[in-house]
């Protein structure tokens, strides 16, 4: 899961602040077990987030209005950016978040290669530094830096490049 590791990564330098709730941890869990993961390992890694973050859990005591997504059972992801606030939404499925409705919410669906290359513009060092230790403290299966920047590109092919070069020219890779 090396995206959402380094999704928690840059939270963990400040590079940004997450949100959630109960019930994106929900989609989260069942996302995790329908890939398999082994249920006591996806329940330590939403536990692992919640100590890591404890101010990341939105608890929302308005009613959740109907945003008129494509999906309405995506209202509730809206919701927690609209009441928390949030600008982002990061997602892969931007069609679920189209702009004419954020927009009015005042929120931005992102694709995650859009937002870590963000986030990689805003801090370039602080970033490319985040990916090498991430890389070094990988175990099972060990990867080097450029193994990670391997895996990531499949999800974020533009951060991984510009990582990648960052690093080539530090000499790193």
């Amino acid at each position: 899961m090396p995206l959402a590791d380094t999704l928690l990564r840059l939270a963990e330098i400040n590079a940004y602040n997450p949100i959630w709730s109960e019930q994106i941890f929900g989609e989260t869990r069942a996302a995790l077990l329908n890939m398999n993961y082994p249920r006591r390992a996806a329940e330590w890694r939403l536990d692992a987030m919640r100590r890591a973050f404890p101010e990341a859990m939105v608890v929302s005591t308005e009613a959740q209005p109907s945003y008129g997504l494509p999906d309405p059972d995506d209202d509730h992801v809206l919701h927690v950016a609209v009441v928390s606030p949030a600008e982002l939404i990061l997602t892969h499925n931007l069609k679920d978040f189209p702009p004419e409705v954020c927009d009015r919410q005042g929120v931005q669906a992102i694709s995650p290669d859009d937002f870590l290359s963000n986030q990689f513009y805003r801090f370039p060092v602080l970033v490319s530094d985040a990916i090498t230790q991430q890389a070094r403290d990988l175990r099972h299966p060990a990867m080097s830096a450029a193994q990670l920047l391997v895996a990531l590109h499949r999800d974020a092919p533009n951060f991984s490049r510009l990582v990648a070069q960052s690093l080539a020219e530090r000499g790193e890779l």
